[in-house]
């Protein structure tokens, strides 16, 4: 992240990267446990197939067990795709930012130059 030079306008007044991006890894982070939460629970159901040997649940010829962990393994690959999109997020963030910060730097390098050559 570009930083403000002596003089230059805080392109953080304009957009608060730092606060994007923590509210973003947050955002990540609570659907990341959630998701991994809702999988673990998927593959924690009972399915009868050790209780009830003679009476297996059968979907398409398959067990139910295969269908549940499919199902988990299914959400817990939403997370890289809810990671991205954030990601891009916060990179964007950051170019915005690191764009204004520049052209302010330049411009109060510029401003401190003038004031030199005034002197």
């Amino acid at each position: 992240m570009v930083q403000p030079i002596e003089g230059a306008r805080d392109a953080n007044n304009d957009i608060d990267y730092p606060s994007i991006k923590k509210k973003g890894e947050a955002i990540k982070d609570i659907a990341k446990e959630d998701l991994e939460q809702v999988a673990e629970s998927l593959r924690d159901i009972d399915t009868g197939e050790k209780t009830l040997d003679r009476i297996i649940i059968k979907i398409n010829d398959h067990t139910l067990k295969p269908l549940i962990v499919e199902v988990a393994d299914s959400i817990e690959e939403l997370n890289s795709e809810v990671d991205g999109p954030i990601n891009d997020i916060i990179a964007h963030a950051e170019e915005v930012h690191d764009a204004l910060q520049r052209k302010y730097n330049e411009e109060a390098r510029a401003a401190q130059a003038n004031q030199s050559e005034s002197s």
